[in-house]
């Protein structure tokens, strides 16, 4: 498969390749990865802080409410008020700081493909997995177009987020 074909596959382009070699990601790149993420982003910046607060909140208020003496459901309804607001602080600033930490770089893994054609299986269905193993990497393939344009035997350059994911950003035939 020409190179051009496996750009179309697995959609990069010549900018992203450049990039891709250098340790990179492309403009491009960087903007698609950084749109996926936000709804998980989202959920972790908002939701769960606001969640736990509100649930320290009402811990407070059904303690304070079934305390014996007025002053001692104040007093647990402010420490529990307090403490939930600290813990929301906590949380905001915890995923304020990995954001910061977190700048993607591409790695790079160059050999022989092997390529599997594979079934699971889970205990409420079954799915058809691609997989391409290079040294010791292996990488999902998410189509099967993307596992039709790869040849087991074939050497590749393969760049790869360089994460816990492990995501294909750009691919190229060697000769």
């Amino acid at each position: 498969m020409s190179q051009n074909e496996l750009m179309a596959v697995f959609k990069f382009n010549q900018q992203d390749l450049a990039a891709n070699r250098e340790g990179k990601l492309s403009a491009a790149q960087a903007a698609r990865w950084a749109e996926a993420g936000q709804w998980s982003k989202s959920v972790t910046e908002t939701v769960i802080p606001l969640g736990i607060t509100l649930l320290f909140i009402i811990i407070g208020i059904v303690m304070s409410l079934n305390s014996v003496r007025p002053q001692v459901g104040i007093l647990i309804y402010t420490v529990c008020a307090i403490f939930a607001g600290l813990v929301a602080r906590f949380l905001s600033q915890l995923t304020r700081s990995a954001k910061l930490e977190t700048t993607p770089t591409v790695a790079q893994a160059e050999g022989t493909a092997k390529l599997t054609d594979e079934i699971g299986y889970d205990e409420h269905s079954s799915s058809r997995r691609y997989r391409l193993e290079i040294e010791h990497y292996t990488f999902q393939l998410f189509t099967k177009a993307q596992f039709e344009a790869l040849k087991s035997g074939e050497r590749y350059a393969v760049y790869f987020m360089d994460d816990e994911n492990q995501y294909i950003v750009s691919i190229e035939k060697l000769t």
